[in-house]
This record gives structure tokens, sequence and C-alpha cells, in this order.
């Protein structure tokens, strides 16, 4: 994930030498007393930017460590002087497909923030935000679904149909998801969501002015 927060993040936020203390162990580039064997590891650092990173020109010691850090999935707050409080939400992000302008600059497309409302309806946590991004199915069960056709009236089959599961399609920063829910959701392609979580797991959703919350 990368986090929507209105700091102003320099260069200096980010804690290098603790960035270079943990890619030089992963490369194994440290004494047995865990001093980082320097010349050691820039070579390695120069053999990895010629072989996968070439095409962003001159060699960039401290921008490889970064990208060596997002490719291990780390958490960048682990080593920047930054708080939880202080992101107003998140975006996912697809490691694979970063598209680097810059040192520090990830691209993503505009179109992915059109749809970031701040506005959490009392809801505790920071969310996810999302766009539908195809059709919505609605899931019947086979019973239902039948007597349905034959009357070829949704509201015919009154309290006997009932829907089973929700399943969208949803695009949030440079990553895609298929997700389904196990209820009925209002949603249409193109509208803007929000989840929130405990953990891992999803405990609120709101989208098209409906809160949806687990029990």
């Amino acid at each position: 994930m990368v986090g929507l927060t209105d700091r102003k993040l320099k260069g200096s936020s980010i804690n290098m030498r603790n960035v270079e203390e943990y890619i030089a162990t992963g490369l194994n580039c440290k004494t047995i007393l865990g001093k980082v064997k320097e010349e050691t590891l820039i070579n390695f650092l120069k053999e990895i930017w010629d072989k996968e990173y070439n095409e962003l020109g001159k060699f960039n010691k401290d921008q490889l460590l970064k990208l060596l850090l997002i490719k291990r999935k780390m958490d960048y707050c682990e080593f920047m002087d930054i708080k939880e409080r202080d992101f107003k939400g998140y975006l996912l992000l697809d490691t694979e497909l970063l598209n680097f302008s810059c040192d520090d600059t990830i691209i993503i497309d505009t179109d992915t923030l059109d749809f970031v409302d701040e506005e959490h309806n009392g809801l505790d946590g920071i969310p996810i935000y999302c766009r539908v991004i195809d059709l919505p199915i609605v899931h019947f069960s086979n019973m239902d679904l039948a007597e349905v056709l034959i009357t070829r009236n949704l509201s015919d089959s009154g309290i006997r149909n009932h829907t089973h599961s929700t399943t969208i399609s949803i695009r949030s920063g440079n990553a895609n998801y298929k997700m389904t829910f196990p209820f009925y959701m209002n949603v249409q392609k193109g509208m803007a969501l929000k989840m929130y979580f405990d953990g891992y797991r999803i405990n609120s959703i709101i989208c098209n002015g409906v809160i949806y919350t687990s029990s």
C-alpha cells in the first residue's frame, strides 16, 4: 500500500543508514560483528543496477536501496519519522508495475485519485480508497433464480428471492482486484468505495451513500 498524507517529506526523512543496514543483511554484506562491508555492498548494488535498473540512468546508491526496499515489500514507515495518524488513507500498489519518474516519485494515473473522499462518516481507522471498474455481479441461489425466470418478474418472487453475494472488480492505485462479499451491495461501475480494516479483516465499507459494516 501507499499512504496519502499532507506532510511534506524530504529525503532526510528516510533513515538511509538503517535502509542500508537492512539491505546489506539481505545481500550477506556484513562482517561477523555486523559491520557493513561497504566495498562488497557497492559492487553488489552496481551489479543489480546494471541487470535490473539500467534504464533509470546513472547508478544511484540511495535510489537503488529504496527500490530494493520496495521490492522486498518492507514498510517504509519503519525507516521514516512518520506515524500512522499522519495518513488520511491508502491506495493499493502492485510493486511489479511501478513506474518511476525520478529518484523518489512513483507515477500513478491521476484518475486513481479523483475519488478520494476524506469524509469518514464517524468510522474509525484509515480507509483504502478504490473505484468499481466493472459491472458488479449479484449471485442468486439456483432455486430463487429459476423462480424469477419462470415469473419473468424479480418482484413476483417476493421474500423467496434473496441474494447471497456480490462480486465487484476494483482498482486502487495501480492494482486491480476482484472481491466477493457475502451480501447484496447496491453498487455500480464507476462508483467510489472505501474499505476499513480491523487487522486483516474488512470491518466496514462505504459506497453509494451506504455504510456496510460487520457485527
